[in-house]
């Protein structure tokens, strides 16, 4: 059966089955052709789309693929900000010399088309020429280039730029690639040693330390059996740290590549090396007071200074250890920009770090200056911890990005409770009351004041049904809300009395706190 319909392309034949059999190779070649076709434009639309939300989306938006992405953090990051400055400034220049060819060029084309009578031919003819050919011919103006010799001086002079450019932007990419590995590299690192000793609780086995004397060396972490030098097996010791082991790969082979890293970030990442160098230069310091032949006739005074030194060795290594991991988490959050990432990392370190702060916070209890530093980092604590609970418990559970940060928050709770006594609900709650009186200066109009107090009953209930669950009263936090409306004319005198009400509700909030942290008893969950 054979027909011909006709259609926008054309006539159209439909060939019948006897007919197609004997053109199926072309048939599959065609399709085959159309397929491909559909790929490249696909491959082109999605690339297009890729720059596009790679240049234009906020990192919040982005996926966990594209946030790894070198292409998408040539665009984003922070650690590439002169050498994407660099890029746009040669885009921009690049950019400039077209338009100023293309306006040399067909600017006197476009001029013409307009304005015929602007460049007009005017040649002066002299009657003597024709006599006299040698003699000069004025010519006041000539006519205009043709637009296909425009168009080959145009593309001569920005091909002849083209290759400059792209050898500027392959370079600031490249760069911006080996700068991005290298931040990758130290983060990796840094997470990971940070990670295993939160996962050994080094923390909570140095402060268990302080409890053992040098000669039990059988409670010490570390000891192993081995054979004797005379053949018997069953002889144990204290195993010695061998200082050939390098468990700083990454810093010792790429230090060098640090200085392509902003200031504050070198200052972070070094710190936290030195620390944890200097931690194991005092574990080496135990396993020598652990391992040291003991006299026969060692007496109680000498017993006592060996403890000391014991005691006082551990001391400045969980202080060391403390300062590492305050400066790995700087550290975490310089370096890495993948939201989830960095506060999963940052909560994985803080568990060691509030462990060690609790510790020290009791053992210089009668130390001015060392007792004077630590309490610096409490108002750290308060803001920045009860921020990152509130950011990481905004997601939903099943949100694959956040749920490892979301399974590490119970230990952050107990942790930061035990640090400065203040429930980490509330005090996410505090933050939040605070941001919102903050917002306050921002009204401007009744509907936006409405939102407001809105915002702010809600906060109100929070705060109440938070202490209902822990089993204190709420006391002047619970007062009845008003539920009617102030009624005034004047705009002004509703947005201050709406500021007044969450205020006073917030210092009532931030007196119980207060009492909360100077009585430990009363922060204990119900």
């Amino acid at each position: 059966m054979q027909g011909t319909f006709n259609l926008n392309e054309g006539p159209v034949t439909l060939i019948g089955p006897a007919t197609l059999s004997g053109f199926g190779g072309a048939s599959s070649q065609l399709m085959g052709s159309g397929m491909d076709s559909r790929r490249r434009s696909e491959g082109k639309h999605s690339r297009l789309r890729h720059l596009w939300r790679a240049m234009r989306l906020s990192d919040l938006q982005l996926t966990k693929d594209e946030a790894a992405s070198t292409f998408f953090r040539f665009f984003r990051s922070k650690h590439v900000d002169d050498l994407r400055l660099i890029g746009k400034a040669a885009s921009f220049g690049v950019g400039l010399f077209c338009v100023v060819v293309a306006a040399i060029q067909f600017g006197p084309l476009v001029i013409q088309y307009f304005f015929p009578d602007a460049l007009s031919v005017h040649s002066v003819k002299l009657e003597a020429a024709k006599a006299a050919p040698d003699i000069l011919k004025v010519t006041l103006a000539s006519e205009p280039a043709p637009v296909l010799e425009a168009i080959k001086v145009a593309l001569t002079y920005i091909g002849s730029a083209a290759p400059i450019y792209a050898a500027i932007m392959a370079w600031a990419y490249l760069s911006a690639s080996a700068r991005l590995g290298i931040v990758d590299l130290f983060a990796c690192e840094i997470a990971t040693l940070c990670r295993v000793g939160t996962l050994f609780d080094i923390g909570q086995r140095n402060i268990d330390m302080i409890k053992q004397k040098p000669t039990d060396l059988g409670k010490i972490a570390g000891t192993d059996k081995i054979a004797g030098t005379d053949g018997t097996a069953g002889a144990e010791r204290a195993a010695a740290i061998d200082s050939k082991e390098d468990y700083f790969p990454v810093f010792s082979n790429n230090s060098g590549d640090l200085k392509l890293l902003e200031v504050l970030v070198v200052t972070n990442i070094t710190a936290f090396y030195t620390y944890m160098k200097a931690a194991r230069d005092l574990q080496r310091r135990l396993a020598e007071l652990a391992t040291a032949p003991k006299s026969g006739t060692e007496n109680a005074d000498s017993a006592r200074k060996s403890e000391a030194i014991w005691n006082n060795t551990v001391i400045d290594m969980l202080y060391v250890v403390f300062l590492g991991y305050e400066r790995a988490r700087k550290a975490v959050n310089d370096l890495i920009e993948f939201q989830p990432v960095q506060d999963e990392n940052t909560i994985v370190i803080l568990i060691t770090e509030l462990k060690c702060y609790v510790f020290l916070r009791k053992r210089f209890e009668g130390d001015g200056v060392r007792l004077a530093r630590l309490r610096l980092r409490e108002r750290t604590y308060t803001r920045e911890v009860p921020v990152l609970y509130s950011r990481v418990m905004s997601h939903e559970e099943d949100d694959d990005d956040w749920r490892e940060a979301m399974s590490t928050v119970p230990a952050l709770e107990s942790c930061y409770e035990a640090a400065v006594n203040e429930d980490l609900k509330l005090a996410a709650l505090r933050v939040e009351g605070e941001d919102l009186r903050a917002e306050w200066q921002s009204i401007k109009t009744p509907q936006k004041l409405e939102e407001w107090r809105r915002r702010t009953r809600q906060w109100n209930g929070r705060v109440g049904a938070r202490f209902g669950q822990i089993g204190e009263s709420c006391r002047a936090i619970l007062t009845t809300w008003d539920a009617v409306p102030f009624v005034s004319a004047h705009f002004a005198t509703e947005r201050e009395k709406a500021f007044d009400e969450h205020n006073d509700r917030l210092k009532k909030l931030d007196d119980l706190l207060a009492e909360m942290r100077a009585h430990p008893v009363m922060a204990k969950t119900g």
